[in-house]
């Protein structure tokens, strides 16, 4: 992270997927998306401290777990609903 509040894309992305946002990768593109909410995005490598502010209020993650990730605790993996006999 720098002084201007830059962040590192892929800390950026590690923090959005733990968020919950599904991330897919097309060629220098990132879909990313949410309940209803998709956006595509050209995400420049380090994240503008804009850009990460953005990205916060777009998919209800919390801006400070950008700049200490450590502090996130990662999403439980998703279950299948149980199969009815």
């Amino acid at each position: 992270m720098g002084e201007s509040g830059e962040v590192d894309r892929e800390t950026a992305l590690q923090v959005l997927r733990n968020g919950g946002v599904g991330v897919s990768i097309v060629g220098d593109k990132y879909t990313l998306s949410k309940g209803e909410v998709i956006e595509t995005h050209n995400l420049q490598d380090p994240l503008s401290r804009r850009m990460v502010h953005y990205l916060s209020r777009t998919f209800d993650v919390p801006v400070h777990l950008f700049y200490n990730p450590g502090m996130q605790i990662a999403a439980p993996p998703s279950t299948p609903p149980s199969e009815k006999s």
